[in-house]
C-alpha cells in the first residue's frame, strides 16, 4: 500500500505538527508520532477512510484534525 516516502510532504506534515503543538500547548508527539506522519507521506490518503486506516490515526484524531491534515496534501 502506498508508494515511496514523499520527503517534501513529510516536511510539510512535520511543520504542520509543530504549529498544532504550539497552538494546543502540547509536545509534538501528542499531535502525531513520526511513524504516523511518515506513513501519511508514503500512502498519501485521499479520503478519511484511507487516513483512518493508518496506524496512529484514531477516531478522535480524525474528528479533530482531519480537515487540517487534508489541507497539508
Amino acid at each position: 500500500m502506498g508508494g515511496p516516502l514523499n520527503g517534501a510532504l513529510l516536511d510539510r506534515l512535520k511543520a504542520w505538527r509543530v504549529g498544532e503543538a504550539r497552538t494546543q500547548a502540547v509536545p509534538a508527539y501528542v499531535i502525531l508520532h513520526d511513524p504516523t506522519l511518515a506513513e501519511i507521506a508514503r500512502r498519501r490518503p485521499g479520503d478519511l477512510i484511507a487516513l483512518g486506516a493508518i496506524s496512529g490515526i484514531g477516531a478522535r484524531k480524525l474528528d479533530g484534525r482531519s480537515n487540517r491534515l487534508d489541507a497539508r496534501r
